[in-house]
């Protein structure tokens, strides 16, 4: 079996220009390996906003990176789509729509009964996704009760717009997908070790080409964000929870995020920004690299070791590359480009 191939790029600033001549390096780098995308129809960059629950997104994915892949997909011929669905402003929402729709229904339940009302109860706050509001079934009312326009939805949750996306997006034609506003898919993992099936977002399964497009983190305990943590966005907000509650309960938060990860098909293709990579006790450490593979957990592998990262990443590398995701040692990774030892950890 051909090894792994991860290419690590110098970017000489942060403009779109300059990710643009560091991911073409890239790209050529890996040769046949990073050509997958080519005559591709439909492109999906899955980026990575974070949201510090304070209203305010904190931007994971560097705008201009995101501009620059988009631009050369675009001018390749492919349509492109940008995505994501942050947790936090779509918990937040949740609540809100719950609370309106519960709002709306008092002056319809007067008289009901107790069965009544908990099988209206129960239909209000069992729903999963923002499309299903527009189908709510309540007794005795009209349908539809509210509609996802009323509600300016899309406003509320526009992480987009404040986090520099949106016009990274504009200025190369691209698409802007939120992702909880559209329908999802329930997709049989080919891992399953937690989770047999998996909620994915509609634009998975239209698109020839996946790239994950993440920033690099890690976290005070040492654990990374990388190309693997990163789609987990794909999936609905109010599912998150659950997933990661259970999951918890059962010791299997790292195989719940592979079952996620290797749901998605076809298997991304990996563009991590290094850059501001935040410390154990919150320190920045600047690298201005750009770590490119097909292979998500083999990049992963070397943003550990460009990080010092230890040995808290080896459940989730493990548990990926147990279930055929990738490669996740890296004795066994061919690295090209900067070499690992200049920036960080061994080689």
């Amino acid at each position: 079996m051909a090894a792994s191939r991860v290419a690590i790029v110098s970017v000489r600033d942060r403009t779109a220009a300059a990710f643009a001549d560091a991911i073409g390096e890239g790209f050529a780098l890996l040769a046949s390996q990073g050509e997958a995308h080519k005559g591709a129809a439909n492109v999906l960059l899955k980026v990575d906003v974070r949201d510090d629950g304070n209203d305010r997104p904190v931007v994971a994915t560097t705008p201009a990176l995101v501009e620059a892949l988009a631009r050369r997909f675009r001018e390749a011929g492919s349509t492109v789509a940008i995505g994501d669905t942050p947790g936090g402003s779509g918990y937040r929402l949740w609540h809100q729509i719950r609370r309106l729709l519960l709002g709306k229904l008092r002056g319809r339940i007067r008289g009901k009964n107790y069965d009544d009302l908990m099988v209206l109860y129960g239909a209000v706050q069992s729903l999963k996704l923002f499309t299903e509001l527009d189908s709510l079934d309540v007794p005795d009312t009209a349908k539809p009760l509210v509609l996802l326009d009323d509600l300016g939805v899309e406003s509320q949750i526009d992480f987009f717009k404040g986090s520099g996306i949106a016009d990274a997006a504009d200025a190369c034609g691209a698409t802007l997908r939120r992702f909880d506003l559209e329908p999802f898919d329930t997709v049989t993992s080919p891992a399953g070790t937690f989770l047999a099936s998996v909620l994915l977002c509609r634009a998975i399964a239209e698109a020839d080409h996946i790239l994950s497009v993440a920033r690099a983190g890690i976290s005070a305990e040492g654990r990374i964000s990388g190309a693997l943590a990163n789609m987990f966005g794909v999936v609905p907000t109010s599912m998150r929870a659950p997933y990661e509650r259970t999951a918890r309960l059962a010791s299997a938060s790292d195989e719940m995020v592979v079952d996620i990860f290797a749901a998605v098909s076809p298997p991304p293709f990996a563009v991590i920004d290094a850059a501001g990579i935040a410390g154990r006790e919150g320190a920045t450490d600047t690298r201005n690299l750009v770590i490119m593979s097909p292979d998500c957990v083999a990049a992963d592998t070397v943003l550990a070791a460009l990080c010092h990262a230890g040995p808290a990443n080896r459940p989730l590398l493990d548990a990926a590359e147990k279930a055929g995701c990738g490669c996740a040692a890296l004795d066994r990774i061919e690295i090209l480009g900067e070499p690992v030892g200049q920036h960080g950890g061994p080689r």
